[in-house]
């Protein structure tokens, strides 16, 4: 939709795209139209409220996870109040029990919600610190959630994920190695990439005490703990003791620890060589949080660990209470199932990979489900092309047309669109509004850049289109004998030259959409002087009517 803004002199569009599926009329199953796209908004006045709604198709159940830890299956719409500002993850799982089985089909869809305002792509930063001692080089970005991803590359030939890794290298050298993290926006539709390098230098050689770096990681229920140590270097002998922040401490390398009850807990891991030349030592500390709850719906954990052989990825879900369900969704229609699992994906890709962890709670006699999703890329020498197809489409009225980037990708992140005119003009952006100086049939390409999601790679691609440009608006007379105009094109003032020219004459501006823009009658025998002072620089037809001159002529205003 367009529309012309007297007051900006001005034209301003606005534009709106929505898929729709039509059925064929070969019948199918009901699965066939089964879908759980669905979208939200904010629910009046509450910034923390949302309303939902979906048109899941042959639905006849649906479940809500709002991403805060609760759920609804009341129907395919409704509301729901955020406890507090931040980023959720809504999915919804829409279901269908197939008529004259006893089998079900499912599908799942999910989006961020932001509440109270914002983007994650806001506190988007993918600078990080490095510390090697020796050959152990200590990653920590500035920026840690669960909004983002990160993808590492050493400078060696390997790679690595999470905000804080820790990488050997084989030998002593200059690397550059890179941080890329990204995140979705819900409020634009698409992913925001951050990206940084830094060059470091490893040193072989020192003492033990130069690598010494203590580290731990806890997994448990209610108040009884494991603490795992994932202290270096290792394979040395090295001495422990712990302060679990309860006035009580331990000297085993893996302590399993008993707290006195819910509360905030400083647990301290002191990692030492005494045997060293150095008697070296280091200490990290973490906050534990535990609430006491009994019900194993605190301790669910839907993160994952996937792994990539060729076409075959590896998955590895975090720790659960017991009995807890685990379903995976591998991002290319198929299903599994159980803590570590691995699928067969049909060739190179980006695949959204989901995990939804479930547990019951025999208190509230109710289930309760976490979930989390993850890119996962398949490498191949056709990724590109398995990943997008390249297209766009345009409208226009009289010289004026709008050009619109509609390809369909998906683990593709578009990075730049570039469009050539085919008379030598540019542009960029979509959509993107161009205004050809004259009709005419000219050749429209867009090039398109994307970089595949997890990944360095970028493919770019170009397609092209014949535009016949007509203009539909005033004609123009060819009396430019007849006729003067100076100077061309013009600053503020227009003078018109014609002997036709005695008295009273009718004097109209039209833009090259045929939108009349100015009127006026001028006074003058043989020359009229025209103030166009306030008129935007373009280009526009002229018409000129009087006792003895009718004639229209193109002007242009700089």
């Amino acid at each position: 939709m367009w529309a012309w803004d007297p007051n900006t002199q001005d034209t301003c569009f606005a534009d709106h795209c929505e898929w729709i599926t039509v059925e064929g009329g070969g019948g199918g199953g009901p699965c066939d139209s089964l879908s759980a796209e669905f979208w939200w908004g904010n629910n009046g006045g509450d910034p923390n409220s949302i309303f939902f709604s979906s048109n899941s198709g042959s639905a006849t159940h649906w479940f809500w996870s709002f991403g805060d830890g609760t759920y609804s299956d009341d129907g395919p719409q409704g509301t729901h109040v955020y406890p507090e500002p931040g980023t959720y993850e809504l999915c919804l799982t829409a279901w269908l029990y197939i008529p004259g089985t006893q089998d079900t089909c499912s599908a799942t869809t999910c989006q961020l919600v932001v509440i109270g305002g914002g983007s994650p792509c806001d506190g988007l930063n993918a600078a990080f610190s490095v510390s090697v001692p020796g050959l152990v080089a200590h990653f920590t970005n500035v920026v840690s959630s669960n909004d983002y991803s990160y993808s590492w590359h050493f400078g060696d030939g390997t790679t690595g994920d999470g905000p804080d890794p820790v990488h050997t290298y084989l030998e002593a050298g200059t690397y550059y190695a890179c941080l890329t993290m990204w995140a979705w926006d819900p409020n634009t539709q698409d992913t925001c990439f951050a990206d940084h390098c830094e060059w470091i230098t490893v040193v072989d050689g020192g003492t033990p005490c130069d690598t010494l770096h203590a580290c731990f990681q806890w997994s448990g229920l209610n108040s009884v703990i494991q603490f795992s140590n994932c202290s270096y270097p290792l394979g040395q002998s090295l001495h422990y003791l712990w302060h679990f922040g309860d006035g009580t401490t331990s000297d085993e390398a893996d302590p399993t620890h008993t707290f006195p009850g819910p509360g905030t807990y400083t647990v301290c891991l002191t990692a030492s060589l005494p045997n060293s030349p150095d008697s070296c030592s280091n200490t990290v500390c973490h906050v534990l949080v535990l609430d006491g709850g009994g019900s194993p719906c605190d301790q669910l954990n839907a993160e994952f660990t996937p792994g990539v052989l060729g076409t075959t990825a590896s998955f590895s879900a975090g720790t659960n209470p017991p009995g807890a369900s685990y379903e995976w969704l591998f991002g290319d229609g198929t299903t599994g199932s159980g803590a570590n699992t691995s699928h067969q994906y049909p060739g190179p890709g980006a695949y959204h990979a989901c995990l939804i962890v479930g547990a019951y709670d025999p208190v509230t006699q109710d289930s309760c489900f976490v979930d989390h999703c993850l890119w996962v890329t398949i490498n191949g020498n056709t990724s590109c092309e398995d990943l997008w197809t390249p297209s766009f489409e345009f409208g226009g009225q009289g010289l004026v047309y709008t050009f619109y980037n509609n390809t369909v990708f998906t683990g593709m992140q578009i990075t730049s669109v570039h469009w050539n005119f085919g008379d030598n003009s540019d542009g960029s952006g979509s959509p993107e509004t161009h205004t050809f100086l004259e009709p005419g049939s000219y050749i429209v390409c867009m090039t398109i850049t994307g970089q595949i999601i997890g990944t360095q790679d970028l493919c770019t691609a170009t397609v092209c289109h014949t535009v016949d440009v007509l203009f539909e608006g005033i004609e123009e007379s060819d009396v430019t004998g007849q006729v003067g105009l100076w100077p061309q094109p013009f600053d503020q003032q227009l003078q018109v030259v014609c002997g036709a020219i005695n008295g009273v004459v009718h004097v109209m501006l039209y833009d090259m959409t045929g939108r009349l823009v100015d009127e006026r009658d001028a006074t003058g025998t043989g020359k009229l002087s025209l103030d166009y002072s306030t008129l935007p620089p373009g280009s526009y037809v002229l018409h000129l009517h009087g006792k003895d001159l009718d004639t229209s002529l193109r002007v242009m205003k700089r």
